[in-house]
């Protein structure tokens, strides 16, 4: 959950490729690019904050009064924007540029992190597990995220 937030991936990625063991394993999850998430909430999100503060600010309020607080696992922070937007393909080229092959490729979630259904996941187990069945079953495209673990090719 960093790559999306970095101008230069590929930077960070060849360090991390110098420093890991050859037998060690990188485990990396994005959002996807052209997901549920980044289409229905990233994007019109860090369109209205950049070009409708009025707008952000009502819908931000709104959003609090029905118990959704902005935050995340990561951070609390309001803009947590996204500048790079991968798709399988996009991170499978990052990866291969990197000196890494993806060995595990997953979809993290289907709607779970979609307001206004995160109201309900958030606090359902069931719902959650039910949300990565289906991110599962379904074509990688739909999927909200990628859950990937990456080594090293072999020289």
């Amino acid at each position: 959950e960093v790559l999306e937030h970095l101008q230069d991936p590929a930077g960070l990625l060849n360090d991390i490729y110098l420093f890991l063991k050859e037998e060690g394993i990188l485990v990396v999850t994005v959002p996807n690019g052209q997901g549920p998430r980044e289409l229905l909430v990233t994007r019109p999100i860090q369109y209205l904050q950049r070009k409708n503060n009025f707008v952000w600010k009502i819908m931000s309020r709104v959003k609090r009064s029905i118990g959704y607080h902005g935050v995340t696992v990561q951070s609390s922070a309001d803009d947590l924007a996204h500048i790079q937007f991968f798709t399988k393909k996009s991170l499978e080229q990052l990866a291969a540029r990197a000196g890494f092959q993806i060995t595990t490729f997953c979809g993290a979630n289907f709607m779970e992190q979609v307001f206004p259904f995160s109201l309900l996941t958030k606090r359902s187990k069931w719902l959650q597990k039910a949300d990565w069945r289906l991110a599962q079953l379904l074509p990688h495209r739909f999927s909200s995220g990628y859950m990937t673990v990456w080594k090293k090719k072999a020289v």
